[in-house]
């Protein structure tokens, strides 16, 4: 995934982070809410009920390229999470607006908001940090869509 680098609210063409490749299709995620919350536990990069891991969990599938099944059912799955709350009028990295998914902060640091589309749910950036403006899937490392 490469990202365009905001500036002031503004995206800096031809500026952009580096990747690591991973496969565009993951097959192994649920499809049902169910076994997408018992996915997330038996996932989890923190302890249980550590509700910053828990966000961080849900926006690392939510830069992935999902399914709209898989996606759906992350989305039902963060609604049942403890300390995931989803919030209005929110921006992403470009200033498109959009719907979040906030949680505590844990050591003080400004909180960064997944933000998605208000209409199609899909995945926009992270409020003022990132905005993915173009989402492409390729056949090998090293095209470019």
């Amino acid at each position: 995934m490469v990202r365009g680098r905001p500036r002031r609210g503004q995206v800096v063409p031809g500026r952009t982070e580096q990747c690591t490749p991973e496969p565009a299709y993951r097959s192994d995620l649920p499809t049902d809410a169910a076994a997408m919350r018992t996915h997330l536990a038996e996932h989890r990069s923190g302890e249980a009920g550590d509700v910053n891991a828990a966000g961080k969990n849900v926006l690392f599938l939510a830069e992935s390229y999902l399914r709209p099944q898989t996606r759906a059912a992350l989305y039902e799955a963060a609604a049942a999470v403890p300390g995931l709350r989803a919030v209005e009028h929110v921006t992403d990295g470009a200033g498109r607006p959009g719907i979040g998914i906030a949680w505590p902060s844990t050591n003080g640091a400004e909180q960064m908001v997944p933000v998605f589309h208000p209409e199609t749910y899909a995945y926009l950036g992270t409020s003022r940090y990132t905005a993915v403006i173009v989402h492409t899937v390729v056949d090998e490392v090293g095209q470019t869509g």
